[in-house]
């Protein structure tokens, strides 16, 4: 009886584990998403992507937690941010990784892109 319990609470914990990961990926993925609609109104307004720190703080629309982030890391629900310019000033990336090790990256072309799982 203890034997199946125990295989019992193995397979619900498993189960609860790929969950928990599944909806930190998506929850980056969103918060990508609101990133990349803040860089495209930023970018409209003073034509440069801007940095944690200045969306959070100019555009207002991600998370307070973002500002006085700067390029990062910026830590959010277990969640870390990264952000990356590229060799030219219309090139960035954002770089989201979760406590479980999945790399979501958003892209300038606007793609978010699972890169590790």
């Amino acid at each position: 009886m203890i034997a199946i319990i125990s295989i019992l609470v193995a397979i619900a914990t498993v189960q609860y584990l790929a969950s928990v990961r599944i909806a930190k990926v998506k929850e980056a993925m969103a918060t990508l998403s609101t990133i990349r609609t803040a860089e495209g109104v930023y970018h409209n307004k003073f034509l440069e992507y801007g940095d944690f720190t200045e969306l959070a703080e100019t555009i207002e629309v991600i998370d307070d937690r973002f500002a006085g982030g700067g390029t990062g890391p910026v830590e959010v629900n277990r969640i870390t941010y990264l952000f990356t310019l590229g060799p030219e000033e219309d090139e960035y990336e954002i770089t989201a990784t979760t406590v479980y090790g999945s790399v979501i990256k958003l892209a300038i072309d606007g793609r978010i892109i699972i890169v590790q799982d």
